[in-house]
């Protein structure tokens, strides 16, 4: 027996080592996710590992039976042919393979792959092996789709946007342009896509080109983002103004290859702030002449800029002043005014608005004068203050006759106590009167009895028959008036009244409001009985003249004097006896106004020739010194010779009619302006000269010319235009309005000029003149066709609904805005337990079977269907069954409203979902179940490869690579401890981070033993909770920058720390109120978003200053900048002392 001996102990170890890589290839293939191949040409065997079960629904064994024929089938009809094309082209290039195409499941079902490989030869040269992955890439395809229709949406919003949108590559030198080209510019679409950026440096103006391309290459350099103004060429010719802002996008390398920017017209906001300058400017001119002060505060710039009188107020010279900033004023402010005027600021910085204070200001020689300070606060477009504008005015003068009254005042209290009349005073703010002076005398009270009198306690001493009177008077005056002076009736102790007169004066704080009122009461019953006797004589003349309101007058031409009666100082400002004083010539030349003079004279002159009756409105002066709108009517009387010997008349006010006329003819013009702008026809109808004026949206509702339907202004006119069966109706209805005077109110149809008619609702209302006849009429037709056609589509509706309810299977319902039931149809026992009748007798309300925790989201809902026309609320909620049990249902609810847009009725549907709902929850709690499964599995396999990596890390001596090993083992440990915390915690659906940071920086710790001693590791995190896609990277990023500081910033024997810290700050992100408003979501919310700040920090050695951090060979780095890209987020970098690294991004939830 012959043999040879060979010792095969390598190569059995090199088998096992090839073993034990197959097998980390098969498991790392099908945690990746994906389908590896690899076909061999010439056996045609095609070898499958990775997650063939995940993906295809395929066992292991059966897909091991796809060949190159089985996988062609199992291709898309519709991709089939493709894939092959580029699989031949690939096989005779030999060039990587890449395609991708639709691959059919076990199941039938379709889902997108990509399919890449590598062709590899033999040593004759022959492609004998190709190697590849397939990959799912469904929700890739998925994005690439609604990214497309993003940017659909994307070029249909910025062509309404009234703006240019460019995207400029650098590396190309092309440019792509959006949005309102033609609008702005006026060149075409396809013209504009030429504009490379030479192109559009020749359309800047001459004046601007140079600074416009040097703040160009400025942001190039620098990578900024630029914002410019200047004027730009249209085609025509002629510039506008543009204001261009946009940014630079840099690649991965720090360079610049990109441009993005928008270009809008800004052409009326120049003119505006044009115009807003020469108005600063007159408003400063008025400053300087009125001798206030001026001043504008620019928080932004932090300057303050002054005008006006500003030597006369402060002493000091103008360009002195200018160097006054915010500390320099307050250092100017009277130390004991400093505090208040300080908080009146700040409480008006944090509000905006208005702000006024009076404080003393030191002028230049040491003195101080006393100002009042008004001016306003603006904010920008993020609400915080950017400027404020006001006015200080020197109220020295004021001040010191404020200080004078008070001293009359004192006097004028002693003098009362002397003349045998009471005094008081009444604080209003505390509500407590004060009396003193001749009380026994004049009441029968004793001094200490009557000081308990309170304004009750007065009120109740006034007759009854004058307390109404008294008071209203007296809140007349107080609402108006400085002094009141008021007259009644007042009972003494012993029961008797007697006539008294209350006068006085009204302190007012700077507001204006009342703090004071002091005054006296005397007895006037002695000058009541005198003038009793006098009244009678002059009873029927007098009460005629005061109840009209008017002053009446008796002009004896022969003696130039002037008898006066009636409301004389109401209307004057004088008393009678001063009134009787002034002589014709002063009545005339010096009360009526210098612009009505010569007009008012003259036609007095021209009246007294002619005699007979005379009318003339002018402006008359009363006392104050201001004037009043009259009337002045009256006749001439004539002797038995012709000659006028006597003029009586009667002078009214007229000026509320005045400024009522003044005020309806801006009103009639802001009517027309709504109603061009509303869509709606306004009519102005003079009624005794048969005159329609017609205003509004004419041609938009009745396709007239604005000037060819306003010919149609008759009432004949109008009659001719109405449909002929709504004619007499809406002709009869008006008549009956008009000799009524009512608001007339009709709907009807009204013919347009095609001869198509459309509804109106003509709302109207009629105005009388001062005789109570009718003149004119106001009002608008609405356009209601859609309104009249909705009605009636609903009335079919409610036809077809009412056929079909026999066989609902749900409930059927209606019911008025306050949910009382009209019927309720269906299976509504079925559902309830309760029989209708229950429902519609109202012994049972819906809202009180609905479960205590839905009932609330009920009522709400309720208020919006009240409220808000054409609302429809789909909703689930539970309802108590009448034998007890809870059941979910279905409603779909919606309000219906009459002609006006008032909802009137709700009706809608509900449907037992009970069944339904116990599946869903049962589905979930299986869902659930099955995540944390997933995670666990997850979990277990990532251990599985650290452990794979630690082994692998054994077999090396080399210290880089057993290095490399651990920082891979610590990456898929900071992968795991995610999916570990995630399958214990109760949520699967979002990590709570803080806790994963603790127990990640745990274990980089115990991989770093040798220095646990030396390095000690501080943690500041807040409660956070993250998604898996935010905290997997984010974990992945801690790993590596801790792992870095570990490595290399504490040397042997160095000491020193290292801090994490993670916050956030809300960010409101609002959902689309339309969807809020209509209710037509389910358990949504408005969403917020969170911007999160890490900070990692150690003071150790710190960062090379040779090394680019965001372009370095280190792969740990450069997997945190990817990363932190993936987090769409920005990293900073600071060395001080140490090294910090800033990442911060956003985060919805």
């Amino acid at each position: 027996m012959g043999g040879v001996m060979q010792d095969i102990t390598q190569r059995k170890a090199a088998e096992e080592i090839f073993r034990k890589n197959e097998e980390r290839y098969r498991v790392v293939a099908e945690q990746t996710g994906q389908l590896i191949y690899d076909y061999d040409i010439s056996t045609g065997k095609i070898e499958w590992v990775g997650a063939i079960r995940e993906l295809t629904g395929y066992s292991p064994e059966e897909f091991g039976q796809v060949d190159l024929e089985g996988w062609k089938d199992h291709i898309h009809p519709e991709d089939v042919e493709k894939a092959l094309e580029i699989h031949e082209k690939c096989m005779e290039t030999g060039r990587k393979y890449l395609a991708e195409y639709r691959f059919k499941r076990k199941d039938g079902s379709y889902f997108y792959v990509e399919d890449s490989s590598v062709h590899l030869r033999n040593k004759q040269g022959q492609m004998n092996r190709i190697i590849g992955v397939v990959k799912d890439i469904s929700e890739k395809k998925i994005a690439r789709e609604i990214l497309k229709k993003s940017e659909e949406r994307f070029r249909a919003v910025a062509e309404r946007t009234g703006q240019l949108i460019y995207d400029y590559d650098l590396r190309t030198k092309r440019s792509t342009w959006e949005g309102a080209i033609e609008e702005l510019t006026g060149y075409s679409y396809e013209e504009f896509q030429k504009f490379v950026p030479e192109v559009w440096a020749e359309h800047l103006h001459p004046e601007e080109r140079q600074r416009a391309v040097e703040t160009y290459k400025k942001c190039l350099d620098t990578g900024e983002d630029f914002c410019k103004e200047y004027r730009l060429r249209r085609k025509d010719g002629s510039y506008f103004y543009a204001e261009e802002n946009g940014f630079y996008i840099k690649d991965k390398d720090g360079k610049v290859y990109r441009a993005v920017g928008v270009i809008k017209d800004i052409t009326e906001q120049k003119r505006a702030l044009e115009k807003l300058e020469r108005s600063e400017e007159r408003y400063r001119l008025i400053a300087e002449h009125t001798g206030q002060v001026l001043y504008h505060d620019d928080y932004i710039k932090g300057t303050i800029e002054w005008a006006g009188a500003i030597p006369e107020i402060t002493g000091y010279d103008f360009e002195e002043f200018q160097e006054t900033n915010v500390d320099g004023w307050l250092g100017l402010i009277h130390p004991e005014d400093r505090e208040k005027v300080m908080e009146a600021h700040y409480r008006c910085r944090e509000k905006g608005g208005d702000f006024s204070e009076e404080y003393r200001l030191k002028r230049a020689d040491g003195s101080y004068v006393t100002v009042e300070d008004e001016g306003v606060y603006f904010k920008d477009e993020s609400g915080n203050i950017s400027k404020a504008f006001g006015v200080i005015k020197d109220i020295e003068e004021k001040k010191l006759s404020q200080k004078k009254l008070l001293e009359s005042e004192e006097r004028f209290r002693v003098a009362a106590e002397q003349t045998g009349q009471i005094v008081f005073e009444h604080d209003h703010i505390n509500d407590v009167l004060t009396w003193a002076g001749a009380i026994t005398e004049i009441t029968g009270y004793g001094i200490e009895e009557f000081r308990k009198f309170d304004g009750k306690t007065w009120a109740e001493h006034v007759h009854p028959e004058d307390r109404k009177r008294a008071l209203a008077e007296f809140k007349k005056f107080q609402e108006k008036d400085s002094h009141f002076r008021v007259e009644y009736r007042f009972r003494r102790k012993d029961g008797n009244y007697f006539h008294v007169e209350d006068s006085g004066i009204y302190l007012r704080n700077e507001k204006g409001k009342i703090r004071k009122a002091i005054g006296v009461i005397k007895d006037i019953t002695p000058i009541k009985l005198a003038a009793e006797k006098l009244q009678e004589s002059e009873e029927r003349f007098r009460v005629a003249a005061e109840k009209t309101g008017q002053l009446v007058y008796d002009y004896d031409v022969a003696s130039n004097r002037i008898k006066w009666a009636g409301a004389v100082e109401d209307i004057s400002g004088y008393t009678s006896e001063e009134m009787h004083k002034l002589t014709t010539f002063e009545l005339l030349k010096k009360h009526i106004h210098p612009e009505d003079y010569e007009k008012a004279a003259m036609y007095f002159r021209n009246a007294s020739k002619i005699g007979g009756n005379y009318s003339q409105e002018y402006r008359l002066k009363r006392k104050e010194g201001d004037y009043i709108y009259v009337e002045d009517c009256g006749t001439y009387l004539r002797d038995k010779e012709g000659r006028v010997y006597r003029m009586i008349g009667v002078i009214k006010n007229i000026t509320e009619r005045k400024l009522a006329t003044e005020e309806l003819r801006r009103s009639e013009e802001k009517f027309r302006i709504v109603a061009e702008q509303t869509g709606q026809l306004a009519y102005d109808y003079d009624v005794p000269e048969d005159k329609i004026g017609w205003g509004g949206a004419i041609r938009e509702l009745m396709d007239y010319g604005d000037e060819e339907f306003k010919k149609l202004s008759s009432l004949k006119d109008w009659k001719k235009l109405l449909h002929p069966k709504d004619r007499k109706r809406a002709v009869d209805s008006f008549n009956r309005c008009l000799e009524k005077g009512e608001k007339y109110r009709e709907e009807y149809r009204l013919k347009r000029k095609d001869g198509t008619y459309l509804y109106v609702e003509n709302r109207g209302v009629f105005l009388k003149d001062e005789n109570g006849r009718i003149y004119r009429m106001l009002g608008a037709n609405k356009d209601i066709t859609q309104i009249k056609n909705s009605l009636e589509k609903v009335r079919e509706s409610e036809e077809k609904y009412r056929s079909f309810i026999q066989n609902f299977k749900g409930v059927a319902f209606q019911g008025d805005v306050n949910f009382d039931p009209v019927f309720a149809e269906g299976l509504l026992e079925e559902i309830t337990g309760y029989s209708e009748e229950e429902f519609l007798s109202g012994k049972v309300r819906w809202d009180m079977i609905v479960k205590e925790e839905d009932r609330l989201r009920i009522f709400e809902d309720a208020e919006k269907l009240k409220t808000i026309p054409g609302t429809i609320i789909n909703r689930e909620y539970r309802i108590r069954h009448k034998d007890g049990k809870v059941r979910w249902v279905n409603e779909i609810i919606q309000n219906i409203s009459d002609s006006s847009g008032k909802p009137v009725l709700v009706q809608g549907s509900i449907y037992d979902i009970t069944e339904r709902k116990e599946a869903e929850e049962a589905l979930a709690r299986t869902e659930e179940i099955r995540k944390k499964e997933i995670h666990h599995r997850i979990k277990n396999n990532l251990q599985v490869i650290s452990s794979l990596l630690e082994l692998q890390a054994d077999k090396f001596k080399d210290r880089e690579v057993i290095e490399a090993f651990r920082e891979s083992q610590n990456r898929v440990v900071s992968m795991a401890i995610i999916h570990e915390e995630l399958y214990r915690a109760g949520d699967i659906e979002t990590l709570d981070f803080s806790a994963y940071l603790r127990k990640l920086t745990s274990d980089l710790l115990g991989s770093y033993t040798v220095r646990k001693e030396d390095v000690k590791l501080k943690l500041e995190a807040e409660d956070t909770f993250l998604g898996m896609d935010t905290a997997i990277p984010l974990g992945i990023i801690i790993n590596e920058l801790v792992s870095n500081a570990l490595k290399y910033a504490f040397p042997a024997g160095r000491r020193g720390e290292i801090r994490i810290k993670l916050c956030r700050k809300e960010i409101s992100e609002n959902k689309n109120i339309d969807e809020i408003i209509s209710n037509n979501y389910r358990g949504s919310s408005i969403k917020n978003s969170y911007l999160y700040l890490l900070v990692v920090s150690d003071n150790g050695l710190g960062f090379p200053e040779n090394v680019d951090f965001k372009n370095t060979d280190s792969l740990g780095l450069q997997l945190v900048n990817i990363l932190v890209e993936q987090l769409e987020g920005t990293i900073e970098m600071e060395t001080n002392g140490g090294t910090t690294f800033r990442i911060s991004f956003t985060e919805t939830e």
